[in-house]
């Protein structure tokens, strides 16, 4: 079966993406903007770190949804501390977990566990940090996932296909026995450059 893209406006029915993609064996899912609505969140808690008077409009979420926060760091204020930045940032995201019920699709956990029931192994790919990524799976018992690959995991993060690449390798499964979700073209072009069948979601 030759690589596909195709777009999800709604999140589908477990059984129908065994149908679609035959010889399917495992669906790996990028986070922000895929299992939660947390793009805006990342980037205003980084800008406010940054003590920036920015505001995140849709021309600044579309520049820089879906990069990882060092790069975006580099380009708001080269001269930054990095490592302060982000250890500011993880705090002030922590601070915002009020919201965090609010961002998690309200479907998303059906569908995960309806992937399960049918036998495919699933995975997470995110540019996030793993304290970000270890407290959604916590918050929401998100136990279904194999493997998690974040952005501490890779030399070379999206939009290169290697957080792909590393993942597969992990599980043991080729190109074309993957399905990935993915909303930000970064993460769709990590996806298609690996290999895989993507689905670029549209349902948030």
């Amino acid at each position: 079966m030759q690589q596909t893209m195709k777009a999800f406006e709604e999140i589908p029915v477990g059984s129908k993406i065994i149908r679609d993609y035959p010889g399917l064996k495992a669906v790996l899912f990028d986070l922000d903007g895929t299992i939660v609505n947390s793009e805006r969140i990342h980037l205003q808690a980084l800008i406010t770190a940054l003590k920036l008077d920015l505001k995140v409009d849709e021309a600044f979420f579309d520049k820089y949804s879906g990069i990882n926060d060092e790069k975006i760091i580099q380009a708001l204020k080269p001269k930054a501390n990095i490592d302060e930045v982000l250890e500011k940032k993880q705090l002030l995201v922590k601070e915002r977990s009020d919201l965090l019920d609010k961002i998690i699709h309200p479907q998303i956990i059906t569908f995960l566990q309806e992937l399960k029931a049918q036998g495919l192994r699933l995975a997470i790919v995110t540019s996030s940090d793993p304290s970000f990524t270890e407290l959604i799976i916590s918050r929401f018992s998100l136990n279904v996932f194999e493997t998690i690959t974040t952005v501490a995991d890779v030399k070379r993060p999206k939009p290169h296909p290697e957080p792909y690449l590393i993942t597969m390798k992990k599980l043991g499964v080729l190109p074309h026995e993957c399905l990935v979700f993915e909303d930000s073209i970064p993460g769709i072009t990590s996806a298609r450059n690996s290999g895989v069948h993507v689905g670029k979601v549209l349902w948030f």
